[in-house]
């Protein structure tokens, strides 16, 4: 390991004095400040010494520097801070082996050339290690340990500790650093001694330890949180735990994933009867599994921690990984968890918590799976009631696509089919992914579902994605003793297979559902002029013959009379008398759509110019001009 170092002190100012490599120039502005003493009153004294640490992760290393208080100078208030800079290249690097406090180098100016001290790299490795005293761990007091540790796992907001114990406190950090991997450090910023409120960009360092004299001052005026607060109880049973785990870590490294693991169920087990406890059993999970590095996993641990402990973990706030998610694929351990298991550790996130199911999947969702987590997401698709999926769709409706892969029934719940137009797409997108042949009767209930709730024009991608069994649904629909008046917003469907449609006509119940069908159906298309002129008749006969439904007959006719003009087939008269007569009378009281009219025109044969406004002339014409001898007067 390359440990570059630096030395700051005074020099017509605070600045730094000396430096192994060129440092940057963004570094140098937070280091400057910094690395000055942390009061403005001369009678500071660090003789001792206290630490600070802070993360540069955008430059791949983290830093840790002592401070001394300067007497040998003129100037009252100077210090000497010698900065190292630890890389973090690989995230599970730690400093084990190495002293710290052997590292770091008061300045000896009645030294020749003692400037030089500080220019070089400082190497170690295995040949050159000056060996890190165990003894150190096991002769500190534990609470300085459990304080400093407890906030630095526990507190997401800045940390005031009033103590006026440098050394222990030094003594505490440094044995962290030694036995955590460097990546532990990445979002943390420590100072053992401040006497007045430290800070970086403007934003307060996580913990600061200071002396009772001014810590009013630091932690009030700067809405700090004080450590005094935090649940002493709680934090000894389970932070006494950690530091054993460490202790014996740092005795046989090779083994520090697994020990951490057993820590994280000796925490769980202690904790268990603690109130609220489930953030916190989050996070230590997230720092015993996420942060450290498992090359070694023992798989019958991370098997007894999902049985015991895994539906604390899924019910803490969604902002905390959950250990489903997390990308470990131990087939040994994971292989032995079934999904039934997992269907009866997660069976209370259905009981009426519908933000912690969508904390859940949202988890899921947004992460490489691994076995637990692939078939939880299964066991969350089984199970979830509408209601839920529901609360997904308001919140993040993303969710439910990768749900209906595993259960495309799903798909007939009412909620998805009252979503906008672009999530009904993606949704039928995600259905036709998942379809297999043997779910024709599934498919069927799906456009069911579709076609009573659905305010959306997806015609084209339904018909695209089921084909002629859209169709048929459809008319199943209509036929139903009760018609919901929404699945008529569907018929234009009916045009994607207009032959299919037509031949469906005959065995609809309802006069308006006819309506509304013949209605939505495109009379131009040249696949209707293959329909034989009995059937035209046998569906006037059956719907319009004696109805006496204005609004039946008049669809019929309009959907007619462009077929028999464009058609060189014998029509029956009566037929064609009713098409002629019955769009000459809409014609007559101006009730038939430009748009309507327009095509119908240019079927229609011309007559004077002067005249042209006269559209029921040019119906007249027409009937005249097939020889038709129809009375147009109206009746």
């Amino acid at each position: 390991m390359v440990i570059e170092q630096a030395l700051f002190g005074y020099n017509n100012g605070h600045r730094l004095l000396v430096s192994s490599f060129v440092i940057p120039q963004d570094v140098l502005k937070v280091l400057e400040p910094l690395s000055d003493s942390s009061g403005t009153s001369y009678n500071q004294d660090y003789s001792d010494g206290y630490l600070i640490g802070f993360p540069f992760n955008a430059f791949g290393f983290y830093c840790v520097g002592k401070t001394w208080t300067a007497h040998e100078m003129q100037r009252p208030g100077c210090v000497w801070t010698h900065v190292l800079f630890i890389p973090m290249q690989d995230p599970s690097t730690a400093i084990c082996n190495i002293d710290l406090n052997q590292l770091f180098i008061r300045p000896n100016i009645n030294k020749k050339n003692w400037e030089k001290e500080y220019t070089n790299k400082i190497i170690k490795d295995e040949t050159n290690q000056n060996i890190y005293n165990k003894a150190s761990v096991n002769n500190l007091c534990s609470t300085y340990f459990e304080k400093i540790l407890s906030a630095f796992l526990q507190r997401k907001t800045p940390l005031v500790i009033v103590d006026s114990d440098i050394l222990a406190y030094n003594n505490a950090i440094v044995s962290l650093i030694n036995s955590l991997p460097i990546k532990f450090f990445s979002n943390i910023s420590f100072c053992t001694c401040s006497f007045s409120n430290r800070c970086i960009q403007n934003k307060p360092l996580t913990i600061q330890v200071t002396p009772d004299i001014v810590s009013k001052v630091i932690w009030r005026e700067n809405n700090l949180y004080k450590y005094d607060d935090i649940n002493k109880v709680e934090t000894y049973c389970a932070f006494s735990c950690l530091r054993q785990a460490i202790k014996y870590s740092i005795n046989q490294l090779e083994n520090f994933n697994c020990t951490m693991l057993k820590f994280v169920i000796d925490y769980l087990i202690q904790c268990n009867e603690v109130d609220n406890s489930n953030q916190r059993i989050a996070e230590i999970v997230k720092s015993a599994i996420e942060i450290f590095s498992l090359e070694k996993k023992d798989s019958r641990i991370l098997l007894l921690l999902f049985r015991k402990w895994f539906t604390n973990i899924l019910t803490s706030d969604k902002e905390y990984v959950v250990f489903a998610t997390l990308n470990l694929n131990d087939s040994s351990c994971f292989s032995e968890i079934s999904e039934s298991e997992i269907s009866v550790t997660i069976n209370p996130l259905f009981q009426n918590n519908d933000k912690n199911l969508l904390a859940l999947t949202r988890n899921l969702v947004d992460s490489d799976l691994n076995i637990i987590g692939e078939q939880t997401l299964k066991v969350i698709a089984k199970n979830i009631s509408e209601k839920s999926l529901q609360y997904m769709f308001d919140d993040s409706f993303y969710t439910i696509y990768p749900l209906l892969l595993f259960n495309k029934q799903i798909a007939l719940y009412n909620c998805i089919w009252r979503q906008n137009y672009e999530i009904q797409s993606e949704v039928l997108k995600t259905i036709n992914v998942a379809y297999s042949k043997e779910s024709e009767n599934l498919r069927q209930l799906i456009l069911y579902k579709v076609y009573e709730n659905s305010e959306q024009n997806i015609a084209n991608k339904v018909f695209e994605l089921f084909g002629n069994i859209a169709i048929e649904a459809l008319y199943d629909c209509m036929n139903k003793p009760f018609i919901v008046q929404n699945i008529f917003r569907h018929t234009a469907i009916c045009n994607c297979n207009i032959l299919l449609s037509i031949d469906k006509l005959s065995t609809l119940y309802s006069r308006e559902a006819f309506a509304k069908v013949i209605s939505s159906l495109n009379p131009y298309n040249n696949e209707v002029l293959s329909v034989s002129t009995k059937y035209w008749n046998r569906l006037y006969e059956t719907f319009c013959n004696a109805c006496h439904e204005d609004f039946v007959e008049e669809a019929y006719a309009k959907f007619l009379l462009p077929i028999i003009l464009r058609s060189n087939k014998e029509f029956p008269f009566d037929l064609t008398t009713f098409a002629f007569k019955t769009v000459h009378d809409i014609l007559l009281r101006d009730a038939m759509p430009y748009s309507e009219w327009d095509k119908l025109s240019a079927l229609l044969p011309e007559i004077a110019f002067y005249k042209m406004w006269d559209k029921c002339k040019r119906v007249r014409k027409a009937a005249k001009v097939r020889g038709l001898h129809i009375d147009f007067t109206k009746q």
